[in-house]
């Protein structure tokens, strides 16, 4: 519920690139100009709610900015209103290691797959699509 008035503080605040919305990571960039738990960086969460740059709570934005500054998980360009855990695999990319699994075990029976090359598959895709969605990796 955005709050009923809000004080302009258009200095800091950049209009969205597409000139309706902020992407999750425009939204942070434009919050990492203020300080954590301050006053001014309230004002510009409420500013985002009210000008309807972000379509999120101000919890919301918190806990983007708790990622953020953790540094664990990078930011991930994806809509505001999807929920729940980014699945390891996609469907792709089970069909290619299914279809690897396949060929190599035609070309060489007794060949098998242990843990820690399953591991380094979902590593290496999942390290594609985080490169390919724009964030930074290790």
């Amino acid at each position: 519920k955005p709050p009923k008035t809000v004080q302009l503080i258009d200095h800091l605040l950049e209009p969205p690139e597409n000139g309706d919305q902020y992407t999750r990571i425009e939204a942070v960039k434009n919050l990492r100009k203020t300080t954590l738990g301050s006053y001014e960086r309230k004002q510009m969460m409420d500013q985002m709610i009210y000008l309807g740059y972000t379509p999120v709570n101000v919890r919301t934005l918190q806990r983007l900015m708790e990622q953020d500054s953790k540094g664990e998980v990078p930011i991930r360009d994806i809509p505001w209103n999807s929920g729940g855990p980014v699945p390891l695999l996609s469907d792709a990319d089970i069909d290619e290691f299914i279809d690897m699994l396949g060929t190599t075990t035609k070309k060489n029976s007794g060949v098998s797959y242990d843990s820690k090359s399953v591991k380094e598959f979902i590593i290496s895709k999942k390290k594609d699509r985080l490169e390919s969605e724009g964030c930074d990796t290790p």
